[in-house]
């Protein structure tokens, strides 16, 4: 028999401000500062992430199409996982699956050490499988991209590759009794609920952090998320949250004036804006940034999509509020780039 692991986990964020792709609109009175965040920004230096897992690199010989054998027959591809068994009690322990998003799969294994962590508790199996298209696994190697290749990118597609991975892993394992449960992040935790909808057969649960499945199926609030990234700044300081939305307001009115060279100087861009097409460009990319600090806000360094030091959210809202230009404050903030190339 198989330890069966039940893991949940509710995170619920109350934030009402928010960062659209335009300028930021106006909002009610903020929310007080949350002292437990505070106390964690006090207390960052002290924290450190978890050791680097250990992973073997492996693959997995699996079908091209899983619903059409006209298209491509019994055609198969080289999908790429990585296995962690140091914890794992040979049959008897749970298998801990992450169901692996839009990226090379060594980026999310080695920034989840969460997962390994609950393994060493659970004695718990550990396997973390790459999503089609991304990384090696190609379906149809470097032709994968080709127009005529591409069809087969699908949700759809990527939960069967998993489905038929746990199985016949399983299988070779020794482990048929033991219960897997899926792990996934953003597009990742959003196939770990759909894998465990889908295949309840063979997934016996799932945990999926950030995953927007109400957002996505029209059911929920399409701005949470930027609620949710605004509730982050807002949480250090709403000082913070409304020198953001001023700059923003800043280039809206640069822009309504057409003084594209002036945001050029203040934001130190490879090349000055020159429509509304490229303001709308711009905006994206510095919400992006702001994104990608809520994202990663831990209290250690990482270095996961990109370079990021320890409490960014709080680093971020000191340098926006250390500075009477604003503009040049969000330049210090986001990092000079050339978001119109």
């Amino acid at each position: 028999m198989c330890l069966a692991a039940i893991l949940t986990q509710d995170i619920a964020h109350e934030g009402r401000l928010n960062f659209p792709s335009g300028p930021p609109e106006q909002s009610a009175k903020p929310t007080p500062v949350n002292s437990q965040k505070q106390e964690k920004f006090q207390s960052g230096t002290d924290a450190h992430r978890a050791s680097e897992p250990k992973f073997e690199e492996k693959y997995f010989q699996q079908v091209v199409d899983h619903f059409n054998f006209n298209s491509h027959g019994d055609n198969t591809y080289q999908q790429r996982y990585l296995i962690q068994d140091q914890y794992w009690k040979k049959g008897y322990g749970p298998i801990f699956f992450y169901t692996g998003n839009e990226g090379d799969i060594w980026e999310f294994a080695l920034n989840s050490g969460f997962i390994s962590e609950l393994a060493s508790e659970h004695h718990a199996l550990v396997i973390f499988a790459e999503h089609r298209y991304y990384g090696r696994s190609l379906p149809f190697g470097n032709s994968s991209f080709e127009l005529p290749n591409v069809g087969l990118l699908t949700i759809e597609q990527a939960l069967a590759d998993y489905a038929v991975m746990i199985t016949e892993l399983k299988k070779q394992l020794g482990a048929p009794d033991c219960p897997v449960i899926v792990f996934g992040g953003s597009y990742g935790g959003m196939l770990s609920v759909y894998m465990r909808l889908k295949y309840p057969n063979i997934v016996t649960g799932a945990l999926a952090a950030s995953a927007p499945i109400l957002s996505t199926a029209g059911l929920g609030d399409p701005k949470q998320f930027f609620h949710d990234v605004t509730a982050d700044f807002e949480s250090y300081s709403s000082d913070c949250a409304n020198s953001v939305r001023n700059a923003f307001l800043q280039i809206e009115e640069l822009a309504k004036r057409q003084e594209y060279q002036k945001i050029r100087d203040e934001l130190s861009l490879c090349r000055a804006p020159s429509s509304d097409k490229d303001i709308h460009q711009l905006y994206g990319f510095l919400r992006n940034a702001f994104t990608l600090m809520a994202m990663l806000d831990y209290p250690y360094s990482v270095s996961f999509i990109q370079e990021l030091p320890a409490n960014p959210v709080k680093v971020a809202c000191e340098t926006m509020l250390n500075k009477t230009d604003l503009l040049k404050a969000l330049r210090d903030t986001v990092g000079k780039d050339c978001p119109l190339d």
